[in-house]
């Protein structure tokens, strides 16, 4: 039986190695976690415009949305994957959610008055007059280790006393002990002229979540003078709280050591930050 030699051969079917794959699948993977992350960033970063402690939390998910973000972008570049608008959206994202933390914590936003839309409300809630604030300015242009001097006559009104315990809506409670006069060690960073005192604070948790008292801090002021801190490792006195967690229920005491000029009138500022802790002042009665 003969050949026909027009007959056409079909072609040969192509292998695996002979067809172009074409752009990798996937690879969206990374930016969309990313681009999560910076949202969450975002969502702490507003936060802690009102709420101070949220604000080194906001900062740490931020880096973390920014690194994925840059190595979402990175890979898709490269590797021609699908994903990379997810992680230009992720670094934008990411990287306002950062400069909101650093504008906020630089003090270029005050969340506590003209972020509300109250200018001077913080002013008010202290029991200060409109204007004060040009007086706070001043003192903050004062040269450090140094005390502010105030108008004479210019003392906060007292909320509470020594000894007495002031108790937020939150059920956090603070107590402030009479002062107690002391002597610096050699190695104290203390004011040169002035009494120094020691007061003892002691914070209860009784809200029902943990509590960290990052932002809590004392001002104690004397006859129309700023009182200033005293840093002493040998006595106890290291200018800060305890920074460990307090669990609801917990309570912790602590010694805060300050140089005033009439330890007979002094009136301490109290403020445990965050929102719904406004500040409170304690005096001799």
């Amino acid at each position: 039986m003969s050949t026909d030699p027009t007959t056409v051969r079909p072609a040969d079917a192509p292998t695996a190695g002979d067809v172009d794959p074409g752009p990798e699948a996937g690879g969206r993977g990374t930016a969309v976690t990313a681009l999560v992350t910076a949202l969450v960033a975002l969502a702490l970063a507003w936060v802690q415009t009102r709420d101070a402690g949220a604000a080194v939390l906001a900062g740490v998910v931020g880096v973390i949305a920014l690194v994925l973000g840059v190595a979402a972008l990175v890979t898709a570049v490269r590797n021609g994957r699908r994903g990379a608008v997810l992680a230009v959206a992720a670094v934008v994202v990411s990287v306002v959610a950062l400069a909101l933390v650093l504008v906020t914590r630089a003090g270029l936003l005050d969340a506590g008055g003209e972020a509300d839309g109250a200018p001077g409300a913080a002013a008010s809630e202290r029991g200060e007059e409109p204007g004060d604030e040009a007086a706070d300015e001043d003192e903050a242009d004062a040269p450090a280790g140094s005390a502010a001097e105030e108008p004479p006559g210019r003392q906060p009104p007292t909320t509470t006393t020594f000894g007495s315990t002031y108790t937020y809506d939150t059920g956090l409670a603070v107590t402030v002990a009479a002062p107690e006069p002391f002597e610096p060690s050699d190695t104290a960073d203390a004011g040169a002229t002035g009494e120094h005192l020691r007061f003892a604070v002691t914070i209860t948790n009784g809200t029902p979540e943990p509590w960290t008292p990052t932002f809590f801090e004392i001002s104690p002021s004397s006859g129309g003078i700023r009182g200033t801190p005293v840093f002493d490792s040998v006595a106890g006195l290291l200018g800060i709280p305890p920074q460990e967690p307090l669990p609801p229920g917990g309570s912790v005491t602590f010694d805060l050591g300050y140089t005033v000029s009439d330890p007979e009138t002094v009136v301490l500022e109290v403020t445990a930050g965050g929102v719904g802790y406004e500040e409170f002042t304690v005096g001799a009665g």
